[in-house]
């Protein structure tokens, strides 16, 4: 389990007391940053991007994008031994493995068909790596912004894939005129009035720009393009940074955004990738002074001097007491990353709009060594739910032996065995409310093994999930 707390500091100000959490002393680890700039406060949508487990070309992307635009903060996620620029190299490397025929992309790789909106971000992400000098294969981007290109010519991209072609410095020619014909939401506006101001027209791109619409009363899409309320606030700051830089709605729409993000909230790749974006373009023009901060920060045993408003991280050294201390000069924001089992941790199932129980074959018995059992996942999601995923962990003692997507009503379009867990990707909507999948394991090791929880999400609209209560004991025998 892991978790942030936030803490906001005065000048003058000191800190003394136990880290928070409760983890089983041998799994624990913290990390404590504190700073006084913008960045500081980001660190946990930083640290879900980079930590999060899944790659389709959607989350590939906007787990490096934003170190395109963050480099110092992105230092503080990498990890030991770890380096921005690996991370940024490898996701180049996985988006064009995902590239199709056409020259756009799909979206997981192997696939054949192409995913018209993620293409496009995966296509702005080439973009500006190429820009800021990563490698990035000339002949591979040409096709990609080919495909962008055909499309605007025959009338069927969107306002973002005219902004990645204006972007790329592609001809958008009279095709562009037709996108604002047929552009309605704020999001989409704004993106056109990026556009134009790209092209030298700042008065058309003023006239483009929403003056009266609440981006947070935008619609949600949680299927082919991803919108939400906070990509759509993301995207109007975006607009605003360059064309109406005065604007008074920027001040309210930075902290709300920034709020949005920091701590422990369910928010999507694509959320927490276009929110990291926008603030990062905004903060880069504005270029505002830090206040200067000198202090200490002690985590464990270690301690470090603070000088300057980027601050200092330090990290708990395993067997270190689980302390922390922080004196400060000037206002400061103080994040707190902590990790580990927990001492107690949560076995009741959760129903948040969605639901989920396991069967294992056999009864109340215990497995016999060497046999083969069928595993039943059985649960409840929204009508029309799309972007379903279906995680669970196999029992010690036992082995994965097949999962494929016939099995079952969730006809997943694509399975991922792991060591200890076997998980189920369904893009498409499911069929009706209910859903059941199989799949076979083989028992292997004789003992006694707690029956960990299955999970089902919805992965862009974070808050319907649903977990099987993790309670009670199976067993393989001889």
């Amino acid at each position: 389990a892991t978790s942030h707390v936030l803490r906001t500091l005065a000048a003058g100000d000191r800190l003394d007391e136990a880290l928070p959490g409760a983890f089983l002393p041998g799994t624990r680890r913290a990390r404590v940053t504190v700073g006084s700039g913008p960045l500081t406060r980001l660190l946990p949508a930083f640290d879900r991007l980079n930590e999060y487990p899944h790659g389709c070309l959607e989350q590939t992307t906007s787990r490096a994008f934003p170190i395109l635009a963050w480099s110092a903060i992105a230092r503080l996620t990498a990890g030991e031994g770890g380096a921005p620029a690996d991370t940024v190299d490898a996701a180049i490397d996985r988006v064009l493995s995902m590239q199709t025929a056409e020259g756009g992309f799909s979206l997981w790789p192997g696939g054949r068909g192409t995913y018209p909106y993620g293409s496009a971000w995966a296509t702005a992400f080439l973009v500006e790596a190429r820009r800021l000098g990563r490698d990035v294969a000339p002949d591979r981007l040409g096709a990609a912004l080919d495909y962008h290109e055909k499309r605007l010519r025959l009338g069927r991209a969107s306002p973002y894939e005219g902004y990645v072609l204006t972007t790329a410095g592609r001809p958008t020619g009279p095709w562009l005129e037709a996108l604002v014909d047929r552009a309605v939401s704020l999001e989409d506006r704004a993106r056109l009035a990026a556009c134009f101001l790209r092209l030298g027209d700042a008065a058309r791109a003023r006239a483009l720009l929403p003056t009266s619409d609440d981006p947070w009363a935008s619609p949600c899409d949680d299927g082919q393009e991803l919108a939400s309320p906070l990509r759509v606030a993301a995207t109007l700051l975006d607009a605003l940074t360059d064309v109406a830089p005065a604007d008074p709605r920027i001040p309210r729409l930075v902290l709300r955004l920034t709020e949005s993000v920091a701590g422990d909230v369910p928010t999507t790749t694509q959320e927490d990738a276009s929110v990291l974006l926008a603030l990062a373009h905004h903060h880069a023009k504005a270029a505002a002074a830090s206040a200067g901060l000198s202090g200490r920060l002690r985590v464990g045993g270690r301690e470090a001097i603070l000088s300057g408003p980027e601050g200092s991280t330090l990290s708990l050294e395993s067997g270190a007491p689980w302390t922390f201390g922080v004196e400060v000069s000037a206002p400061t924001t103080v994040v707190i990353r902590v990790e580990g089992v927990p001492v107690a941790p949560e076995r009741e199932a959760l129903s948040q709009g969605a639901t989920i129980r396991r069967t294992i074959e056999g009864g109340g018995g215990g497995r016999s060594q060497g046999r083969v059992y069928r595993v039943t996942l059985e649960g409840t999601v929204p009508e029309g739910a799309q972007h379903v995923l279906v995680t669970d962990v196999l029992p010690g003692g036992f082995e994965l032996e097949r999962a494929v997507g016939s099995d079952g009503s969730l006809a997943p379009d694509r399975i991922e065995a792991r060591d200890d867990r076997v998980l189920f990707f369904r893009t498409d909507a499911v069929s009706g409310t209910k859903f059941t999948q199989s799949y076979l394991v083989r028992a292997v090791t004789p003992g006694r093994y707690s029956l960990p929880a299955s999970t089902v999400e919805l992965l862009y609209q974070p808050s319907t999930r649903g977990r099987s209560a993790a309670e009670g004991e199976i067993e393989v025998v001889r």
